[in-house]
């Protein structure tokens, strides 16, 4: 017999985070997990406990628990911040409470950490924690004359919910991907200050830092977007660059992103399949692990898939008689080498111990040539680019690696604040100029975008984010129809005046 479990009972264990040392290394460093049990769903009424131990709410199988305090971090900087959350995992085999086993002293919790199993989903919880879990943390039960017999067990509902949730994940992974194939395209309606996506409160930019002289295909391009701030790559945090184009090879799925992390899906090909087109995005499978792809009249990308692995790289872009020919260490692009009838012209990639690109060099002549510089801060992030203008540029970043300024080589100055849920609230240049203020309804559908002068625009989208309906501050409307698969067919604007899109027979735009 052992002390029930219950709120405000001591949590005490070991995670595991990722830390940023100051050379700049991840390592995973174990961390003390010290908390409490606490979980706010049982105080919702109808839907919380009517359960109590001496007037607390009492604890079973699936309880939340919370870091008192929350994790600090040791030896250096959190690579993720931590989820300072936990969930009981066990209770007694033989004693239940509301349909779950009821948890006693000295039962496993699953605590938060950066290397381990997602987590159970409950019954009756609306969301389950969303780190992932380790059952490395104890609950120490303060005594009260109510005791747990019977041996411990997990919760038999949880994973029965499990499996029904991969059933289910599967059958849902299928919407899904049709959603995904719905690509909003909102084009330049969609950018408010400078420049933020009115729909999803995205920052994002692109800066171009080199390029080779046309019609050479090298162009050395950088994207940023606050929607993936918390993706760490080869240039910090929320950047990728232009060659990162990588076709994601799964059973159910293949799914290509491209630098911008934009994503289609595709049904998987057979050996003897022929091609496969979505959106003017046009996949064809040339070998065993040997993939092309072209988007419109773009080049032709060529990818490749090393032996046991599910994600093919790109290896050449091709353009009539160019060709581009990319060498991969690993996850690290180290060198492109620029085919011509003119000759060969090889790019290296210069990177430091922690894998972060410091330099893009053009080999040739006596000493390489440097197009690119890039500095880092002790977090990661890309705190200054040079290209090979000899143009900088200044980031400076918030908690959740977000821009918060930026200081462009005029040394004019950009500045950005955000929302709890990470939209971008306010922007403006230093002088005032471009202010705006993004206001969010996504209950309504809908974002206010008021500007220096005081006109409010109004953007009105679908479930699918892509703009049905803009209206100005004089009260015009733009109208937008849009078909099943998500693309426009046409505009109509406030005078009346129709616009009509035209797509290619592989659905590419036009015009």
């Amino acid at each position: 017999m052992m002390p029930a479990a219950k709120h405000l009972d001591p949590l005490l264990g070991i995670d595991i985070h990722l830390i940023i040392t100051p050379p700049g290394v991840v390592v995973p460093i174990p961390h003390p997990f010290v908390g409490i049990v606490f979980d706010p769903m049982d105080y919702v009424p109808i839907l919380g406990t009517t359960v109590f131990v001496g007037g607390l709410p009492r604890a079973q199988a699936g309880t939340g628990g919370i870091a008192l305090p929350p994790h600090f971090p040791i030896g250096g900087v959190f690579a993720k911040p931590p989820g300072n959350e936990a969930e009981i995992f066990m209770g007694s085999s033989t004693v239940v409470v509301e349909d779950e086993p009821f948890s006693h002293l000295a039962l496993p919790v699953l605590s938060c950490q950066d290397i381990g199993v997602p987590p159970f989903p409950r019954r009756r919880k609306k969301k389950s924690i969303s780190s992932l879990v380790l059952p490395t943390t104890l609950v120490l039960s303060i005594p009260l004359p109510v005791f747990i017999g019977g041996p411990p067990t997990v919760s038999l509902m949880a994973l029965g919910m499990r499996a029904g949730m991969a059933i289910l994940g599967a059958l849902i992974s299928k919407v899904r991907k049709a959603r995904s194939t719905r690509k909003a395209q909102n084009g330049v309606h969609c950018n408010g200050g400078h420049p933020v996506d009115v729909i999803t409160g995205a920052n994002f930019d692109d800066f171009l830092d080199a390029r080779s002289p046309p019609p050479g295909l090298f162009c050395w391009r950088r994207y940023y977007s606050t929607a993936r701030a918390d993706l760490y790559g080869p240039l910090g945090w929320g950047f990728r660059h232009e060659y990162q184009h990588t076709l994601h090879l799964s059973p159910q799925v293949w799914r290509y992103e491209d630098p911008t992390g934009r994503t289609l899906d595709f049904d998987p090909l057979d050996a003897d399949a022929g091609e496969a087109s979505l959106h003017g995005v046009v996949l064809r499978r040339t070998g065993p692990r040997q993939f092309t792809l072209r988007e419109g009249s773009g080049p032709l990308l060529h990818f490749e898939a090393p032996p046991a692995s599910h994600v093919a790289k790109l290896r050449v872009v091709q353009s009539g008689s160019q060709r581009l020919e990319l060498s991969w260490d690993e996850e690290r692009l180290i060198q492109l080498e620029e085919v011509s009838p003119a000759g060969r012209v090889r790019y290296r990639l210069k990177y430091d111990a922690a894998g972060l690109l410091l330099e893009l060099l053009r080999m040739g002549g006596r000493e390489p040539q440097c197009l690119a510089r890039y500095t880092y801060d002790r977090q990661g992030h890309l705190v200054t680019s040079c290209d090979a203008e000899g143009g900088c540029y200044l980031y400076e970043y918030d908690g959740a690696h977000r821009w918060v300024r930026m200081r462009d080589p005029n040394g004019y100055a950009f500045w950005w604040k955000y929302d709890q849920a990470g939209r971008c609230i306010e922007t403006a240049g230093q002088d005032g100029l471009w202010w705006t203020r993004l206001e969010y309804d996504p209950e309504r559908w809908e974002t206010r975008v008021t500007e220096r002068s005081g006109g409010v625009h109004i953007f009105r989208y679908n479930e699918d984010l892509t703009l049905v309906e803009l209206v100005d501050p004089y009260g015009g409307v733009l109208k937008r129809e849009v078909a099943d698969d998500g693309r426009v067919l046409q505009e109509i604007d406030s005078g009346g005046r129709v616009t009509r899109m035209l797509y290619d027979a592989q659905g590419a735009l036009l015009g």
